[in-house]
């Protein structure tokens, strides 16, 4: 499940890392809460002489924007990329105000890479995400990676090393990207691995279902739901599940995608 804000949010750094994949002389990006998908990360990758300016607040209001944020920046290779990570400062511009600092080094930061030294900046020690965890992320976006991070052990061995090898959330969104491009197979695999690493989460079951539902498999779809909604009211829940706000979204995602698997059901009948 993906919230309309979260979808904006990426869009927006979508459309900016799509602008430098179309104009190779743009030579620095500043990106304020935002995420990408595969091919902005691919790009992203390869573009060692793009430097990317990167800031964060905690309170951002998406609970994967700062886990995101440290994956882009594990996934550059431009050593002069900057992170600016704050506690508190709300989403995107609205950083602004509590940290008004903050315009300051940007202008900083593009008077640095456009004008003194184009493309490079001085070499900082980023805060990004651990190499390992990259490449471990990296591959389950790959055509069958998440099918063959499963098969390195079992479930429970997985669920033990899981916080060391991929963070839920992210997980969640590489799973929603291969469904944006019709990948409706990898997504089931994406998230059936992230449902064998964090079994107790009710949005990994929400968004499995929306997997096969777009798949077509409304057996498959309407058994996740419910394991969603079932999952909300175990006490193993955790604790991003206390957040009220995504919990009515969650079981409002999981009712729909029940409703329309029933739908489906009788259309097939008729």
């Amino acid at each position: 499940m993906t919230s309309s804000a979260r979808a904006a949010r990426v869009a927006a750094s979508i459309n900016s890392i799509k602008l430098a994949r179309r104009h190779p002389e743009v030579k620095s990006l500043v990106l304020l809460s935002g995420d990408t998908n595969r091919e902005g990360r691919h790009f992203l990758q390869e573009s060692s002489k793009l430097t990317l300016f990167v800031s964060v607040a905690d309170d951002d209001g998406d609970g994967d924007a700062t886990l995101a944020m440290e994956f882009l920046l594990g996934v550059s290779t431009n050593p002069g990329d900057k992170f600016v990570h704050y506690a508190s400062g709300g989403h995107g511009t609205a950083m602004f105000a509590p940290h008004p600092e903050l315009p300051g080094m940007i202008v900083d930061w593009f008077v640095t890479t456009l004008v003194k030294t184009p493309g490079s900046a001085p070499a900082n020690t980023v805060s990004g995400m651990p190499r390992e965890e990259v490449q471990t992320l990296e591959l389950i976006d790959e055509p069958g990676g998440a099918i063959k991070i499963a098969e390195t052990g079992s479930d429970a061995r997985l669920r033990v090393r899981a916080s060391a090898l991929f963070p839920e959330v992210i997980v969640n969104g590489m799973g929603y990207g291969h469904l944006q491009i019709g990948d409706t197979k990898g997504a089931i695999e994406i998230f059936k691995l992230n449902g064998a690493a964090y079994p107790n989460s009710p949005n990994v079951y929400d968004s499995l279902a929306d997997a096969y539902l777009a798949d077509g498999q409304k057996d498959q779809a309407r058994l996740n739901a419910k394991k969603a909604l079932d999952a909300l009211t175990s006490d193993n829940a955790p604790d991003t599940s206390n957040d009220q706000q995504r919990r009515d979204a969650t079981k409002a995602s999981a009712e729909i995608t029940i409703s329309v698997a029933k739908l489906m059901n009788f259309s097939s009948i008729s």
